[in-house]
Formats: C-alpha cells, structure tokens, sequence
C-alpha cells in the first residue's frame, strides 16, 4: 500500500491545474454552440460546467494522491473529448472551431505531460509493478536513516536522483519524522563513498507482512536545498553512480 505523507508542492499544482479544463468546457460548448453569442445556452453551459467538475475532481484527488490508474484515467478522457472536438470541427467545416479543437488538444496535451512528469519524479514513483513485492534496488547503495531513538536503519535504494530518493528495507516499518537526515552509502562497508542527504518524507510503501514478518516498508524523500559544499559532494557522489550506469540524467 502507498500512501501521501507530504504533498509535494510541484504535485498539488499540476493535478490542481486541472481544474482549468472547467471553464474551457464551458467556453467550448459555447464555440461549438449553433446560439448567437449575444444569446448564449446558459444552462446547457452550466450544466457542461458541472459535468466536468464531477468528472475533473476525482481524477485531480486520485493524481494528487498518486493513485494507480489515475494518469491513464485522466489520458483515456482526453482522447475521447479531443477526438471528439477534432471530428466535430471537421465535420462542422468552420475554422473557428478548428483552431478552437487545436488549442484545447494541445491544452489537454501539456496537462498530461505535466502531471506524468511530476507522479514519476524519483521520490514519488519507486518503479514498482503490480507483480512486485518490493522495487528493485540499486545494486551496493544503501540509506541509513540518522538521528532515531533507535538503531539506525539501513535501507535499499531503488531510485535517486538530484531530487530525491526512494528507499525500502525488508525488516519491517519504522516511523520517522517527516524530516529525516540520510546517510547514503555506495560499495563495500569498508572502502564506501558516503554523503549525506536531508529532505521531508512525501511517501510510505507497506507491503503485506507474511505470517511471523513485519511486512516489508519504504520512503520517498524529497531532498532540501543543499550549501555549495554538499552539493558538489553530493553531485560527485551520483557521478560515481553514473559512471556505473545505475542512474541516468
């Protein structure tokens, strides 16, 4: 199970930019709408404004919520309207309504590509299938999460990138603090490149736990601006993992 500890500011504006395809319904049916503009079909206006809030709300909460299915959700209805707008152009043979269409599948377009960005940012999205008990991890990179009343734990490291990370342990959950420090360590113990990280926890994965487990369990964090000096350490730290071809650009 995955859930939203911290919704990440990048995210909400994405998925809150869908709202903006409210209006654009409206101003849509106007276009298309055999009325003069002087006397527009106000409810046949009010009524497709509604509609496509009913329809534009969930698929916004489910995005911010980074829900499965909920892009291709979003994807699925907008070919079927920009298909629709474009066919309705053509067959009405006005190029107002042409341009209009456009304007809207390229609108719709940009929405999509914004928001798939943002659910597959590294922090976000530990490239887990649905077959999978756990993500797969970079092979010799670990976190250890510091400053707990506990042990520290060390974590596995599916993804990283200069935004962030997501770790996983096989050990059972921990509670950490929504702002976490991490030591991430890359090769054998004794002969390991180290740095360390700060950010705010913006995911929790719970696996199912099998009977006498504590279920398995992992973080997406989202760094916090680094000063010059731990940047370039950091950023020669992911260099060395480049240069192996764990991560890419």
């Amino acid at each position: 199970m995955m859930r939203v500890i911290h919704l990440p500011r990048s995210l909400l504006l994405s998925s809150s930019a869908l709202f903006v395809l409210v209006p654009v319904a409206v101003l849509t049916r106007a276009v298309f709408s055999s009325h003069a503009w002087w006397d527009p079909p106000l409810a046949e206006l009010a009524l497709c404004g509604w509609a496509t809030l009913g329809v534009v709300a969930p698929i916004s909460w489910r995005l911010a919520m980074g829900r499965r299915g909920a892009w291709e959700m979003l994807a699925v209805v907008s070919v079927l309207v920009c298909g629709f707008l474009v066919l309705r152009s053509a067959w009405m043979g006005a190029a107002a309504q042409a341009l209009w269409a456009v304007m809207t599948s390229a609108l719709c377009v940009a929405l999509l590509f914004w928001t798939r960005s943002e659910l597959n940012r590294s922090y976000f999205n530990p490239n887990l299938s649905w077959f999978q008990g756990v993500p797969r991890a970079i092979p010799h990179l670990y976190a250890v999460i510091l400053g707990l009343p506990e042990k520290a734990r060390e974590l596995r490291v599916s993804r990283l990138d200069e935004k962030g990370l997501f770790a996983f342990s096989l050990s059972g959950s921990i509670t950490p603090s929504i702002d976490v420090e991490l030591e991430l360590r890359y090769g054998e113990p004794h002969e390991a490149r180290r740095t360390r990280v700060k950010g705010s926890v913006v995911r929790q994965f719970e696996g199912r736990a099998s009977k006498g487990d504590s279920g398995d369990w992992g973080i997406g964090v989202r760094f916090h601006p680094q000063n010059p000096d731990e940047s370039k350490e950091f950023h020669d730290f992911l260099g060395a993992l480049r240069g192996e071809g764990y991560i890419h650009e």
